[in-house]
């Protein structure tokens, strides 16, 4: 945090929270009275979305301010600046519209979020990147080679690195993550053992409201076996509750034969690959160009790095419900501090290009 003066007595505060390849700081919460993020883009830059700020009222009181978004050169945004106020507690996403911007291949974008009320200004300056799986057909076999034209989402936890890809079609939902640890621990028994865990959900719909108790969300676990298989469970459906996913459930019984799923060991990278029906998802995520979901996924690595976490990479903030997101599973190992939610928000879209 830096206070300095500026003329005619305006009070400049900065939060810092830059998000490198290396590292993630999350945003400090409840400073002067706001929190704010930049959402991820869930198209290229260059053709031209909304970049969405997230502005959380964190007092007891209403707050009105002025909020403005910076962002890398030549780049233009419109408007200049958005009037917000939030009643106390509320959260508000101004959306900002994106011009002359160009995509770059680390798929790191830095952007600048300034709040001004009265005579305070608070600047929030964080890293984002694209959130989109693009239009192609996989075939699940643990090979890298054709995910050249995916948008992967590449960080570091400690001295491991994590890359993240997704395709669609109309038939399926694809993914690629890509783990370099030390060694592959498979499942054997109820023993820790590394896996991939990932959840999908629809944007919340004022037409179609989810049962608080319910999951809200479809969620499933890839491992790897010890005679070289792999496998995949579906921890979640729509429906299941939130009781349930937080019990030790058999895995034998929640076994997802209609997932494809690969997991291939080369050097010091491990690759979990699959493909997911969207039929498994109760038509509750239509597989369209421009379609937007929430998406997340963990890594586990106990013997390792524990946890590595996509949420922590696109700067959510930790809420109460987090770890009602993720259900448990025998074999899991969940270290000291729960994982934040699975609400990073994600897109469908044609092409990288």
């Amino acid at each position: 945090m830096i206070l300095c003066r500026v003329p005619r007595t305006i009070r400049v505060r900065v939060l810092w929270s830059l998000a490198f390849i290396g590292s993630c700081v999350p945003a400090v919460s409840g400073y002067e009275g706001i929190r704010m993020r930049i959402e991820t883009l869930t198209v290229p830059p260059a053709t031209g979305p909304l970049a969405m700020v997230v502005v959380q009222n964190t007092t007891a009181e209403p707050w009105k301010g002025e909020i403005s978004l910076q962002a890398p050169e030549p780049w233009q945004l419109s408007p200049a600046q958005r009037t917000v106020a939030m009643a106390a507690g509320e959260t508000r996403r101004p959306a900002f519209s994106i011009s002359r911007a160009r995509n770059v291949e680390a798929n790191r974008y830095p952007f600048e979020i300034l709040a001004r009320r009265d005579d305070q200004l608070i600047v929030h300056r964080q890293e984002t990147f694209v959130a989109s799986a693009p239009y192609f057909k996989a075939s699940v076999d643990g090979q890298a080679d054709e995910w050249k034209d995916a948008i992967p989402i590449a960080f570091r936890t400690g001295d491991q690195g994590t890359t993240i890809s997704t395709y669609w079609n109309r038939r399926q939902f694809s993914l690629l993550v890509a783990v370099e640890e030390e060694r592959l621990t498979p499942m054997d028994g109820e023993t820790s053992c590394d896996a991939v865990q990932f959840a999908i959900s629809p944007l919340p719909s004022p037409e179609d409201p989810s049962d608080p108790k319910s999951a809200g969300r479809f969620e499933f676990l890839l491992v790897a076996m010890p005679d070289g298989r792999a496998k995949c469970f579906q921890l979640a459906t729509y429906e299941t509750t939130r009781v349930e996913t937080a019990q030790l459930r058999p895995l034998a019984a929640l076994v997802c034969e209609d997932a494809e799923v690969a997991v291939l060991r080369l050097d010091n990278v491990t690759y979990y690959e699959c493909s997911v029906p969207f039929r498994l998802m109760g038509g509750r995520l239509q597989p369209s160009e421009g379609r937007e979901f929430h998406f997340s996924v963990l890594v586990h690595d106990p013997d390792g790095t524990g946890l590595r976490e996509l949420a922590r990479e696109a700067g959510l903030w930790p809420t109460a419900d987090d770890r009602r997101d993720w259900s448990d599973w025998p074999g899991a190992r969940w270290g000291d501090v729960p994982p934040l939610g699975n609400k990073v928000r994600w897109g469908l879209c044609t092409s990288k290009y």
